[in-house]
Parts: structure tokens; C-alpha cells; sequence
């Protein structure tokens, strides 16, 4: 039997939503530990105990039987612990060997540093894991999930015997989880431990030895491989039996609202062919992850096309800023849609309705009852406890704000809506809830494109899919009962 190299006894976390009560986890050598549960459920305050990002109201911590204090984050080295989390942890502006010995360059501020033996020092280090990236490269420069192969090579830099990783996978491409998974696998063979903190627990279902079910603060069940159903699994971090699965309204339109022909562009799109029917949800499952942006930015002309057609209701349409694409009555929602969308100096009705401001205000003052009106029924909508008006934007998490954004645009009533991943970091149940507004969306006639690396996504909505790689679209298909066994074939 392996060793236990870690354990957390009676811990017990009260900080703001996030609360864990009296639980208790240990973690064994070379072990692959899974910490499931929806969100805010407690599994994310252990990470930020572990990282001593929050303070632990109690609980005691062991590393190798050895006492270790709760208190502090500085005390991380010694630990020999290395927390990842999806954030950027790197500096933008330094160079993979920079970040990865900048802890040891802050000790050495003057004494000048070898650089080629930086580099040489960060290429073996990278090789550890099977990473073969350029070690001058800019950290800006970097993917997401090439950034968190570069963190995990630091922690092997500063011998780290425990990784605790919090939810990165949600901007993956299948190509990049199935590279992570191997790294992990590769260094659970090698001793490491790791902790791997989600919502999204379904790719990791083969690599983790064990897994950790949070619900409202506790763990109610522990499985272990050959244990595992996503049946199961939904099951309790729900409470109830739980089906993930949403049956979609069933829409016959044959009515183009938009039509793109010939489209190229100078960042690598070409003959890109589509059309889009009112009421219909169109899936791109985006395989390389970046072709799906350039064909959203090419569609709001906020870069240069070589040439194309693209028609929206029978008409030639050339914006010149995403304010014009709004004014036709075309919505986008990005992958990073918080971000200057929300408004936390303004309540929660404002912040829905913001958009129909001047339609619906007079002197620039709302009248009350619409804003009271908006909070009762989006708050049915939205399925969100938000009928008083004491509830702040600052006290939601950000899983009701996206929500809220996404019903901001039902009321905006758009007669096309596009998605970059829609569900992205969501667990089971909000996933769901997301895949509901959507469905509401396209029985009102909005026609819809969802653009995503996520397979299950695209396939959980999509009337019809279109895969898009090397900047082609190289396969479409009508989503149906065979659209599964189609797109695994495709996609490995």
C-alpha cells in the first residue's frame, strides 16, 4: 500500500460563499485525487486553504506525518506543495526560463544570471513532462494550457511533491486535455501526487484513482476507479437523480437570416461556407481552439478580409465595430463575457436592462416598478434568488452573472445570438440551466451559433455542426442519433 503523504483533518472554511465543515482528506504518494463539486460546494476552499489564499476556522495539516500551520503562503516551498490555478500565474512580460526561475532570481538580484543556462536549465525541466516549447518564448505568447505545462514544469523545478490543480480545463481542446492527462499519469508514475479540483469532472474520469464528492460544504461519497458513471456521479453532487442530458425544442425553419460565402481572411480562414436559419442552433467545434475567433472577428470586420460575401436577411452586411453589428440586431456573447459586462456599482435590474436604457427611462431615472417587475420575473427566469433589491452584483458568483448576461441579451431580443463557449467552467447543473436559456432563445426565433472546443457542448445543442480545423471547415452534419459516433471518429 502506498504511503499517505498528505492529510487535512477536521477542516472546517467560513469564508464568504465558500464554506467546508469538519471535513477530512488525505492524499497518497503517486496518487491522482479528485476533489468534484458544483460550484461553490466547498472543493475550491480547499484549494485556496492549501494555496493559503483562505484562512482554515480549523483543521489540522500533515505532509508526511510532519505538523504543518495553516497560516500562510509563504510557507508553500517548504510545504513542497505547488497550487495551479486557471488564472494566469505568470508574468506576461518574461520569458518561460524567466518565470520559471524567477523565485530563485529574486534571491540573486546581483549576481548577474547566465541566461543560455537558464534556457538550457528550462528545456530539461520542460522535457520532464514532454513539453518541447521554445524557453524565450513571452509568457503572453503562451495558450492557456501551454502555460499551466510550463507551471507544472516550475513545480518539479522546486521538487514539489504535491500539485494541486483548481479547474483549468474549461478552455481546453480535447487535443490539450488528453496532453495533460498523459503529463499527469506520467507524474503520478513518478511519485507525484495531485489534487485536481472541478465541476467539469468528465475528462478526468479515466486518470483519477479516486474521487471526492463535495456537496454543501461536506464530502458525502468517495469512489474509486471502475466506480465511475457519470450517472452516479451527478447523482450525488446534486442531491437527487439527476439526467444532464436536455432535450432541445425541435425547430423546422427554413428561413436565412445569414448567409456566408467564400469567406477568407489574412489570419488563415479559407472558403469558409455557412448559413444560419432563424430558430436554429449552429454548432462550431472549433478542434485547434483558434479558428473559431478569427471567424467571429472576421464576421464583426474587426479584421481585414481578402474577400467574401456575407449576408444577413438577404442583404450584403459589412460592420465596422461589433456597436453596428448590435444596432442589425446581432449579439455576442465572448469567451471572456464578464469582462467590462458587468456593472458592480449597479444593482442587478440595472445591469439587465442597461442596454434598453434610453428606451426605458426618462431623465436617466428607471421607474421603480420596471425594476422591480425585471427582478421577479428574471429572477423565475434565471432561477436565482433575487427578488430584493439588497442583493448586490459584488454577492453573486460568477456563474449568476453570466446568467445575467445571458438574459440581459433575451430581453435585447437579437434576431442572431453567438456564443463562444457558452458553458465553459460551468458544472452539471448550471450547464444545464445555460442549455435552457439557449433553448428559450431559439423558440423565440433567435437564430443561434455556438462556437466551442468542447465536443459535448456542441453536441448537446446544436442542430446542426460544422468542424472547423486549419482554418477550414473540413465536416459538416445534421446532429442526430449517429452525430456521436461521427464526431469521435472525426476528432481522433
Amino acid at each position: 500500500m502506498k504511503a499517505e503523504i498528505l492529510r487535512i483533518d477536521n477542516l472546517r472554511v467560513n469564508f464568504g460563499k465558500e464554506k467546508v465543515y469538519d471535513t477530512t482528506i488525505n492524499l497518497f504518494k503517486g496518487e491522482i485525487l479528485a476533489l468534484v463539486g458544483l460550484n461553490d460546494s466547498g472543493r475550491s476552499a480547499v484549494v485556496k486553504v492549501l494555496a493559503g489564499i483562505y484562512p482554515a476556522d480549523r483543521g489540522m495539516l500533515y505532509i508526511e506525518n510532519k505538523e504543518i500551520p495553516l497560516d500562510s503562503i509563504s510557507s508553500l516551498n517548504k510545504r513542497e506543495i505547488f497550487c495551479i490555478f486557471e488564472k494566469t500565474q505568470l508574468i506576461p512580460n518574461l520569458t518561460i526560463s524567466e518565470n520559471m526561475f524567477v523565485i530563485k532570481r529574486n534571491s540573486l538580484r546581483k549576481i548577474k544570471i547566465n541566461e543560455k543556462a537558464l534556457n538550457l536549465q528550462t528545456v530539461e525541466m520542460l522535457k520532464r513532462i514532454g513539453c518541447s516549447l521554445n524557453p524565450e518564448t513571452l509568457a503572453e505568447n503562451l495558450t492557456k494550457a501551454e502555460e499551466h505545462l510550463v507551471l507544472i514544469a516550475k513545480a518539479l523545478s522546486i521538487n514539489a511533491k504535491i500539485i494541486v490543480i483548481d479547474g483549468i480545463i474549461g478552455s481546453y481542446t480535447k487535443q490539450e486535455v488528453d496532453t495533460l492527462k498523459k503529463v499527469l499519469l506520467n507524474l503520478s508514475e513518478k511519485g507525484i501526487s495531485i489534487i485536481f479540483a472541478c465541476s467539469q469532472f468528465e475528462n478526468m474520469m479515466e486518470i483519477c484513482h479516486r474521487m471526492m464528492l463535495f456537496r454543501e460544504g461536506t464530502i458525502v461519497k468517495t469512489l474509486y476507479q471502475g466506480e465511475y458513471s457519470k450517472k452516479k456521479i451527478s447523482a450525488y453532487l446534486v442531491g437527487y437523480a439527476f439526467f444532464d442530458t436536455f432535450q432541445k425544442t425541435k425547430i423546422n425553419s427554413c428561413e436565412e437570416i445569414l448567409t456566408v460565402r467564400s469567406l477568407f481572411t489574412d489570419d488563415g480562414l479559407e472558403d469558409i461556407n455557412f448559413h444560419l436559419n432563424k430558430g436554429e442552433v449552429l454548432g462550431f467545434l472549433d478542434l485547434e481552439g483558434t479558428n473559431g475567433n478569427e471567424l467571429i472577428e472576421a464576421l464583426f470586420s474587426t479584421q481585414r478580409r481578402f474577400f467574401g460575401s456575407i449576408k444577413f436577411k438577404g442583404k450584403e452586411i459589412n460592420f465596422n465595430n461589433y456597436r453596428e453589428a448590435l444596432k442589425c440586431g446581432i449579439g455576442l456573447i465572448p469567451e471572456n463575457g464578464l469582462i467590462g459586462s458587468v456593472f458592480y456599482n449597479m444593482s442587478i435590474s440595472e445591469n439587465i436592462i442597461f442596454m434598453k436604457f434610453k428606451k426605458i427611462s426618462k431623465f436617466s431615472i428607471i421607474n421603480s416598478k420596471l425594476a422591480k417587475f425585471v427582478l421577479k420575473e428574471f429572477g423565475n427566469l434565471l432561477n436565482m434568488k433575487i427578488s430584493s433589491s439588497k442583493v448586490k452584483m459584488k454577492d453573486l458568483s460568477k456563474y449568476d452573472l453570466q446568467r445575467i448576461i445571458m438574459y440581459r441579451w433575451l430581453l435585447m431580443k437579437p434576431e442572431i445570438l453567438i456564443m463562444i463557449k457558452p458553458s465553459r467552467d460551468t458544472d452539471v447543473v448550471t450547464r444545464k440551466e445555460i442549455y435552457s436559456v439557449i433553448d428559450n432563445m431559439r423558440k423565440k426565433g433567435v437564430g443561434i451559433i455556438i462556437v466551442s472546443t468542447d465536443a459535448s457542448e456542441i453536441l448537446s445543442m446544436s442542430d446542426r455542426i460544422l468542424v472547423l480545423s486549419s482554418g477550414s471547415v473540413i465536416h459538416e452534419f445534421t446532429n442526430g442519433a449517429s452525430a456521436h459516433e461521427e464526431l469521435r471518429k472525426l476528432i481522433e
